[in-house]
């Protein structure tokens, strides 16, 4: 009897604690990824050990590309086919 007691305080109070936490109002449940939008969900994602190393071959490439348009002068852009094409003024 005491067993059986037992289990069933143990129930209740679960069942109130289960209650209790869905009662709280959505604003102030922590956010999960499913919430968040653009830079919030970029670093939470980034902030796992998984996604570390896509990060650093994301920002290798980014950086990559950022040097070579940088490098990019006028004597280049005279040579460019593609660039005489569409970006340069017709005369």
């Amino acid at each position: 009897l005491t067993i059986v007691k037992g289990f069933l305080v143990g129930f209740v109070h679960t069942q109130k604690r289960k209650k209790s936490f869905t009662m709280v109002s959505p604003a102030v449940k922590k956010e999960s990824w499913r919430q968040m939008r653009g830079m919030r969900l970029v670093m939470h994602e980034l902030s796992h050990a998984g996604n570390k190393p896509f990060a650093i071959g994301l920002g290798f490439c980014l950086g990559v590309s950022m040097f070579a348009q940088t490098q990019f002068g006028d004597e280049m852009k005279k040579e460019s086919t593609y660039w005489q094409s569409f970006h340069a003024e017709k005369k």
